[in-house]
């Protein structure tokens, strides 16, 4: 109200004192900020939100039909722990990395840790902090209605270790899979 009275100070003086309010909105100060009401997290989901429907818009460009369905894979959390690593690391060399993380549980992944690690290293100066695995689960549940009413489909959120999709086998920490059909 008070960032619309100079627009309108008729009918914000009015919505004003409905609000409870005293005096007069045209001569109310403006809030200050205040950094406590800040909240990265909450910033960093809405950036996800937006990037997976701007990857779903980006795809169904491609396609001559309207999907029915969408499924997001989210990453297991093995590229999760590669990932942070690979991110904690960007100085280390490729081969010291696969090395070091060949000596963790990550060697139970074999060649699939090795690819996703050079995968990384292609792009490792634009590699920024991921929304964590259990954060993208709910993220993507609370966006669920959004997402389909933007797209027009039903969307599906699936855990990529729980699929054998190759669209699921390609998701990432920073990019999950996506699939339509």
């Amino acid at each position: 109200v008070r960032m619309l009275a100079p627009l309108t100070p008729h009918i914000c003086e009015e919505m004003w004192s409905m609000l409870g309010n005293k005096g007069f909105v045209s001569v109310a100060r403006f809030p200050e900020y205040d950094a406590k009401k800040e909240d990265a997290g909450i910033e960093q989901a809405e950036e996800f939100v937006k990037q997976i429907l701007g990857d779903i818009r980006e795809i169904q460009k491609l396609l001559t039909k309207k999907p029915k369905k969408i499924s997001v894979f989210i990453a297991p959390d093995w590229k999760f722990d590669i990932y942070k690593f690979v991110l904690k690391n960007k100085a280390m060399s490729m081969n010291e990395t696969i090395k070091s993380l060949m000596a963790t549980d990550a060697k139970r992944y074999g060649d699939a840790s090795v690819a996703f690690v050079q995968s990384l290293y292609k792009k490792i100066n634009e590699l920024k902090a991921a929304v964590a695995r259990s954060a993208q689960f709910e993220t993507l549940s609370d966006a669920k209605k959004f997402l389909e009413s933007e797209t027009g489909a039903k969307i599906e959120i699936t855990d990529a270790s729980q699929s054998e999709d190759k669209k699921a086998r390609s998701a990432a920490p920073h990019k999950p899979g996506i699939l339509l059909e």
